[in-house]
């Protein structure tokens, strides 16, 4: 990604970072993409629920008393 696109993408996220800010996270995007795209390439992974919501039916058990 080049120094103006990410100049664009900053401002309209509300960020004014240095010009060797934008420098650096220009130089770094394509290998941070690549990671994050790495994230949702697992296909055991496709369907997996990775807990991220509440459950208001939820009980609480303990682990301190023996059952």
């Amino acid at each position: 990604m080049d120094v103006e696109e990410t100049r664009r993408l900053m401002a309209r996220s509300g960020l004014t970072p240095t010009d060797a800010e934008l420098a650096a996270f220009a130089a770094a995007f394509d290998m941070q993409r690549a990671g994050i795209d790495l994230l949702y390439a697992v296909p055991e992974a496709r369907y997996a629920d990775p807990a991220l919501r509440f459950r208001a039916g939820a009980r609480m058990s303990s682990w301190t008393e023996d059952e």
